[in-house]
This record gives structure tokens, sequence and C-alpha cells, in this order.
């Protein structure tokens, strides 16, 4: 409902207005609930509040200590896309963040992005976890893509951008990835690697399949430097085909 300072009125009346606005939506939802649920609506709870969506949210996530927020996609163009959303609750909140683009089924594979990175690195050891709890295989994956200056003059000059020193520098990100497996404890989990050329959040598109869950560690940064959650994951949680865990810091409650 829109901001008290956007309607004509008294206070006392805007607010009689909103409460009541809020009590009949709150019935209708909780119908819903029940019919879509049945006895699984039992232990729900439903609260209905005023406000923009970031802002609800994020308000009953400080309150209750939330651990996880656990969102269906709005698949929407826009200034309503819900991927905005999405990206401003991980910025607003200290809650790690599941994303349900699909109806919810056994999961096949946990896919893992790692790039070395303690974000990833917490990823890796969630998807390590949910791997075990489910019994499938964990892939890790690394995605290369070569910087624009290293390709070839597109004029068809003779005079080349250095190749080579892409070939030298993909060559020495692939061993240090494939490397740093070889001292994790994967606690029998079947863990496969792949290194993989291409667009990060392509890669990891057009890996996923609607049974796979990837698991990702995010920053959490805000602003425009970030893009308030970043490109990667941003693009990742838009394409989605199937769930994704979006993993936060660890001190969510801190200062």
């Amino acid at each position: 409902l829109p901001a008290p300072r956007d309607i004509a009125g008294r206070p006392d009346e805007i607010e009689l207005m909103r409460t009541g606005a809020c009590n009949r939506v709150e019935g209708v939802l909780s119908a819903r609930l029940d019919t879509k649920l049945g006895a699984h609506a039992n232990g729900v709870e439903l609260a209905v509040f005023p406000g923009s969506p970031v802002a609800a949210i994020a308000e009953v996530a400080r309150d209750r200590r939330a651990d996880v927020l656990v969102l269906g996609p709005h698949r929407k163009d826009g200034p309503l896309d819900f991927g905005r959303t999405t990206r401003a609750l991980l910025a607003a909140t200290r809650c790690d963040v599941w994303m349900q683009p699909c109806a919810v089924q056994p999961l096949e594979r946990v896919i893992v992005p790692f790039d070395g990175s303690d974000e990833s690195t917490r990823g890796l050891k969630l998807g390590l976890e949910l791997a075990r709890s489910h019994g499938v295989p964990l892939v890790a994956l690394q995605a290369y893509a070569p910087p624009e200056f290293a390709y070839p003059s597109p004029d068809g000059s003779d005079v080349l951008m250095p190749m080579y020193v892409v070939e030298q520098q993909r060559s020495a990100m692939k061993e240090r990835f494939e490397a740093s497996f070889a001292a994790v404890d994967k606690g029998g989990v079947d863990v496969t690697t792949r290194f993989l050329d291409g667009d990060p959040a392509v890669v990891i598109e057009d890996e996923q399949r609607p049974v796979d869950l990837v698991v990702m560690g995010t920053h959490g940064r805000t602003g425009i430097a970030a893009a308030l959650l970043g490109g990667v994951a941003a693009a990742v949680l838009k394409r989605a085909k199937g769930p994704v865990f979006a993993v936060r810091a660890q001190d969510r409650f801190g200062a």
C-alpha cells in the first residue's frame, strides 16, 4: 500500500484503511494457503505488512533473525522486475536466499561455481553438505572468459594481440582450480570438476537442469559497484532453470 504521505486524509483514517486492507488480503491469502498446502499449512504463520516488499521482508527477517529467505520467481520485465527485488533483498538482509523457479522435485546434482574466493568456499562447504545429505554428486564449475584485449586484431592486420598470455593465464587458472580440490575433504561425496570457457553466468545456466541445485557464495555488497548482488549471481538468479541457494556471510547478525 502507498505510504501515508501519498494519501489524502487524516492520519488515523489512513492507518485504519491500511490495517483493514492488510486484514482483507491476509484473509484471502490464508484461504489460498489452506487450499494449496492442506495439512502442510499447519504451523505456517501468515502476515501481511504495508510497504514495499524489500523493506517489509527485510524488517521481518531482522526481527525474526531468519536464516533463509525462500522466494519464488516472477519472470517480469520492466520496472516491476522481481529480479531487482531479489537482488535488493540480498543487499538489505544478512540471510541466505533460496530461489525456487520451478516445481519442487528430488535433487539429482549440486552445482557449485568455485573461483577460490572466500564466498565460493562457503558455497562449496554448504554444497558438499547438501550433496551428502541428499546422496547426490557435486559438480564444481569454473568458467574462464578471456579478456577482450587478447583477441586477434579485428581489422585483419598483421599485428596480433598476445594470445599466448591468455593461454598461460587459462592454464594456470585451470591448474589452481583442479589442485584446490585435492585437499578438500569431500566426505564421501562424488565430486567432478569442470573448467569451461565462456561467460560464467552463461556456463552455469547451460549446465543447470531443473533437478540441479546451484549453490553460490555471495559477497553481499551494495551500491552500483556490485549491482546489489554482482553480475554473475544476478544473472543466474534471473535465468535459473532449477533452484539457486545464495549463501551469505556467516556473521548475519553482526554489527
